[in-house]
């Protein structure tokens, strides 16, 4: 004899398990129709919001300037380059107006390789004009190149008279600037 109540309950057990695999096929297809849109879509998901941040171009500039180096001296001119910064470039020129037919050397270093030269070490030069009265300098630094950068003006050769230099260099770099930042 078949209980009538075991029946009921087989059958109502069988219909639950039918909803819920409804309901799951339901949320799978749901979630695949999201991740099609997702990939399908040409904007990106998170957007920055206009106008929250830009980008500013720092010029820092020695202005003219005018300076004696004697013989066997030197004269460095300090230029900062911050951590934020993108696109660094030393632009400018610079002129030997008395001391001679000699030429001067001019040469950038770094803080460290600055510190070396001093001691009569080799170092790395991001710029060197080699002995010359004038020159124009378009020293390209890459955004790791954060720090203190020194151009030097060497006087250290054979000449036995002092070199008036006049100078007009710049520093550019740009920084990103957000609303409400000082």
């Amino acid at each position: 004899m078949v209980d009538i109540h075991a029946m009921a309950v087989m059958k109502k057990a069988g219909s639950i398990k039918i909803k819920w695999w409804a309901v799951a096929s339901r949320l799978a297809g749901l979630g695949m129709l999201c991740a099609i849109w997702i990939s399908c879509s040409r904007e990106p998901l998170f957007m920055q919001a206009p106008g929250h941040q830009e980008e500013r171009l720092q010029t820092v500039s020695t202005g003219d300037v005018n300076f004696t180096v004697y013989p066997g001296a030197f004269h460095s001119l300090k230029f900062v380059i911050p951590p934020d910064h993108k696109d660094a470039n030393l632009k400018g020129h610079f002129t030997v107006v008395t001391g001679g037919a000699e030429g001067i050397k001019a040469f950038l270093l770094n803080d460290e390789d600055y510190a070396n030269w001093q001691k009569g070490d080799t170092t790395y030069r991001y710029y060197d004009s080699g002995s010359v009265r004038q020159a124009y300098l378009d020293v390209p630094l890459l955004a790791w190149s954060a720090g203190t950068y020194y151009l030097v003006f060497d006087n250290q050769s054979q000449a036995t008279t002092p070199k008036t230099i006049t100078a007009n260099l710049n520093l550019t770099y740009s920084t990103t600037w957000w609303k409400g930042k000082k």
